[in-house]
């Protein structure tokens, strides 16, 4: 009995496994993410935090970020990365400035968007088919 116990439980834990491997499509935005509309987006800067930290945008369109930077004296920049985009980024600037970046989205598939110098500034993109 116990060896067709142990039996079942590899059987059962490389199923698991195989179950989360696989997929290579793209994860779909959870519905409080903020919509990107007309191609265009305002992220603020401000008490190191992004004002958004979630977007929904529609694959084979470029985006125009841009981006407030309000910490007084405080150093800020917009790197954005993931699947089928160019890793571009903003200059490190210190605030108040306004920057902008485009950003195409060729594919579906997950980005990020992060201050590179501030850790907890991160924010996740999702570039969806477009509505037929």
């Amino acid at each position: 009995m116990p060896k067709a116990r142990s039996l079942l439980l590899g059987v059962a834990f490389a199923a698991l496994v195989l179950a989360g491997c696989g997929s290579d499509e793209p994860s779909s935005a959870p519905a409080d993410c903020t919509r990107v509309e007309g191609g265009e987006v305002t992220l603020v800067a401000r008490n190191l935090q992004w004002n958004l930290d979630c977007l929904q945008v529609t694959a084979g369109t470029e985006v125009t970020f841009t981006v407030r930077l309000e910490d007084e004296g405080v150093k800020h920049d917009l790197e954005v990365y993931g699947d089928g985009v160019e890793r571009v980024k903003t200059p490190l600037e210190s605030g108040p400035a306004t920057q902008t970046l485009q950003v195409p989205f060729p594919k579906p598939g997950n980005a990020s968007y992060v201050c590179t110098i501030h850790a907890q500034m991160e924010g996740d993109i999702f570039a969806e088919q477009p509505a037929r």
